[in-house]
């Protein structure tokens, strides 16, 4: 594997490790990358399009290109300073590719990651490995962050019982809203919800929410 190539492999792939307030999470989106993440701190409420499930620290989900998604954070579900914590990977098809021309042994694998079309998630030994080796990953360099992906997808490749979530729909704009609407008041319930809050966290003013 040369030194172009492996700048490519670097430059396609984007890890983020964050330690935030539960509100300043990332609210429900789509993104033309895949995503594979993993919760550390915190529980509350997930969202996979329209599949709405509760989650737990060590969560680790891996979401296709296109699926709208989120996670609710419960507020009293933080550490000693108030925050959530997780990490995740992103990383487009181009890099499956890449993946297969460098290494010919890798073609079945990289070639059944990319025909997945539902969001898995991982349970057992499967989400044991992935959760270490993405907490190992924060303290590694780009480089051998490609390296510890392709870890990674090997044990996603071989695994026999991750829950695919299927049956996920597109959502329009206004069902995205509702969606995200009936998340935090699930996450939220038991403080005092204001109009203005929830119409903040949708991206609306008051006015326009009421």
């Amino acid at each position: 594997m040369d030194n172009i190539t492996i700048k490519r492999l670097v430059s396609t792939l984007e890890f983020d490790a964050v330690c935030l307030p539960p509100d300043k999470q990332i609210p429900l989106h789509t993104q033309s990358t895949w995503e594979l993440s993993c919760v550390i701190t915190g529980e509350g409420t997930r969202l996979l399009g329209d599949v709405s499930e509760r989650f737990f620290p060590g969560d680790t989900v891996l979401i296709p290109p296109g699926i709208p998604h989120s996670w609710y954070f419960n507020r009293e579900k933080t550490d000693a300073d108030g925050n959530i914590e997780n990490v995740s990977i992103f990383f487009p098809n181009d890099l499956l590719t890449n993946l297969q021309a460098c290494f010919p042994e890798m073609c079945a694998p990289m070639i059944h990651i990319s025909a997945l079309k539902d969001a898995l998630i991982f349970s057992g030994e499967t989400r044991k490995e992935i959760y270490s080796t993405m907490l190992r990953m924060r303290n590694e360099t780009p480089t051998k962050r490609v390296l510890s992906l392709l870890e990674i997808l090997l044990f996603i490749a071989q695994d026999k019982t991750g829950r695919v979530i299927s049956g996920i729909r597109p959502l329009n704009r206004q069902e995205m809203r509702m969606t995200q609407i009936k998340s935090f008041v699930k996450c939220n319930y038991m403080h005092e919800i204001k109009i203005d809050e929830i119409a903040s966290h949708i991206g609306m003013n008051r006015s326009s929410f009421c």
